[in-house]
């Protein structure tokens, strides 16, 4: 008997051989892609910022935990804290 070959989501192939972390949105593992999401105008209006300080976050590659909380809502999904700049873990 052969058996027909089912279609498993990309998604699901990387989660199972631990290419991804399906607990956080796909697509966004980096500050700078984080930024790109939201879009810098956005992120300017609304954290009070300027180009400079976007810049030099996502040069850094973790932005400030402060901009944790704006992120997920502006992104609509939950985002990895590893790439905020929190301090320790509890």
């Amino acid at each position: 008997m052969q058996y027909a070959a089912r279609k498993i989501p990309l998604q699901a192939q990387l989660s199972a051989c631990g290419k991804i972390n399906s607990r956080y949105s796909e697509g966004m593992k980096t500050a700078f892609d984080i930024i790109e999401k939201i879009g810098r105008p956005r992120i300017k209006a609304g954290l009070d910022v300027d180009d400079r300080i976007i810049r030099e976050w996502a040069r850094r590659g973790r932005l400030p935990a402060s901009w944790f909380d704006f992120c997920e809502k502006a992104t609509g999904k939950k985002l990895d804290r590893s790439i905020f700049n929190f301090k320790g873990r509890l």
